[in-house]
């Protein structure tokens, strides 16, 4: 009883403190599966300028329409600095145009026929400029509709005129085993009349003559009045099949239709960036430095270099050295945080930044050491340090975190065990 009672005494809390901790466990485990790490890419670097002088160049070449500007004058990012010949590109993006509309006219109108519509209402931008083209898509889809609906008219008259034949037929058959009924009963009468000679044989086969002429007559209905159901079935199945003829033809030109579509839009749209590109604009705002081409009529080959600008505004940015095995993780447009790379740096507050390229290739510093190139714009130009700026200049070192992605606590704590489970599993 002693035993019974000490375990009674010491079990309760014993158990609480179990469950406590199996609750904390199963609690610290759901914080792990949900709680989220960011996942950073660290890299050293320096403050740079992000400007210097910027080159106008054209990627086809041409020949010069017009020049726009001189040199020392103030332009404006976006300004059209010097317009090309563009004979060719502007023909192509008519002839396509007209092309890309017909298609979508001819695609408006196959679907409104493969939806059984009984009007076509086409888009008013489509309406626009293109009232030829819309005049004849709207007689198409009236033909095909008026055609589709005369034949179904047809049809259902050969329908028409096939119930028709099953009616008569039906009603010869009735009236034929009527006649057979009756005829029949006669025959049984004189089958006893003749037993007892109050009749002559030749009247009595007189009368299985006439059964047998009516017996023949029935089954010719009969053969008569299926066929006629057989030629109905057809009939029928002939008007489900020229609607299932027609939307079969709708459906083939219309994915037809859509695929020439999808091949032509690439193609408009590299005409229409080659027509762009005959106007030269200004990538900043700044001053005209040199201009390379100053003859109307000039050739401009492909790549030449035609206009110096000089940037008006100098905004610096963070130029800093990734590792290379980091590469596979960072791209442009991913967030980043910028930090002095100095002991001090808890004192300071942190930039906020975004990635805006990544150099293609590999760079080596002065230890051999290779990195690759990152870019990142900053939101402003300054670190603050209680109500004070201390604003970035060139060569300030820093350090940068870049957000590659997030991952959970879990997932964090046992990757190292999944990998080298991974590697354990492998055969060379």
């Amino acid at each position: 009883m002693e035993n019974i009672a000490e375990k009674s005494k010491f079990g309760v809390p014993g158990r609480k403190l179990f469950y406590s901790c199996l609750l904390a466990t199963v609690l610290l485990i759901v914080w792990a599966s949900f709680g989220r790490l960011a996942v950073v890419s660290m890299s050293t670097g320096e403050v740079v300028p992000s400007t210097q002088v910027k080159t106008v160049q054209h990627l086809e070449g041409g020949i010069v329409r017009e020049i726009l500007v001189n040199e020392g004058n103030q332009v404006k990012a976006g300004q059209s600095l010097i317009v090309l010949s563009s004979t060719s590109s502007g023909a192509d993006v008519t002839e396509l145009t007209s092309k890309i509309n017909s298609l979508r006219l001819e695609i408006a109108r196959l679907i409104a026929e493969s939806k059984g519509k009984d009007k076509l209402i086409l888009d008013k931008n489509l309406v626009a400029n293109n009232f030829q083209l819309v005049r004849e898509a709207q007689s198409l889809f009236n033909s095909r509709r008026e055609a589709l609906r005369n034949e179904k008219i047809s049809q259902k008259a050969v329908i028409s005129q096939r119930e028709q034949d099953i009616r008569k037929f039906s009603a010869t058959v009735r009236n034929t085993r009527k006649t057979l009924k009756l005829l029949n009963e006669q025959i049984s009468i004189s089958e006893d009349l003749l037993r007892d000679k109050l009749t002559n044989r030749y009247k009595h086969l007189e009368l299985l003559r006439q059964a047998s002429m009516l017996t023949g007559k029935l089954e010719e209905g009969q053969a008569a009045r299926e066929r006629a159901r057989q030629s109905l079935k057809q009939a029928k199945a002939s008007l489900s099949s020229i609607q299932d003829r027609y939307d079969k033809e709708t459906k083939s030109n219309l994915e037809i239709a859509r695929r020439q579509l999808g091949e032509l839009l690439p193609r408009m749209k590299k005409v229409k960036d080659s027509l762009d590109r005959t106007i030269l604009r200004s990538p900043v705002s700044g001053i005209i430095k040199t201009i390379y081409i100053a003859t109307i009529g000039g050739v401009v080959t492909a790549g030449q270099a035609v206009i110096d600008i000089v940037p008006s505004d100098d905004k610096l940015v963070i130029e800093t050295k990734l590792p290379t095995q980091d590469i596979g993780f960072v791209q442009p447009g991913q967030k980043a945080m910028i930090k002095i790379a100095s002991q001090e740096s808890i004192r300071f507050d942190s930039l906020e930044g975004v990635v805006k390229s990544v150099s293609p290739d590999t760079l080596t510093t002065s230890q051999g050491v290779p990195f690759y190139k990152v870019k990142i714009e900053t939101n402003r130009s300054y670190f603050k340090r209680d109500n004070n700026k201390y604003h970035l200049f060139p060569g300030m070192q820093v350090a940068a975190s870049i957000h590659t992605g997030e991952r959970t606590v879990l997932h964090y704590l046992f990757d190292p065990f999944l990998g080298s489970l991974e590697d354990a599993l492998t055969e060379r």
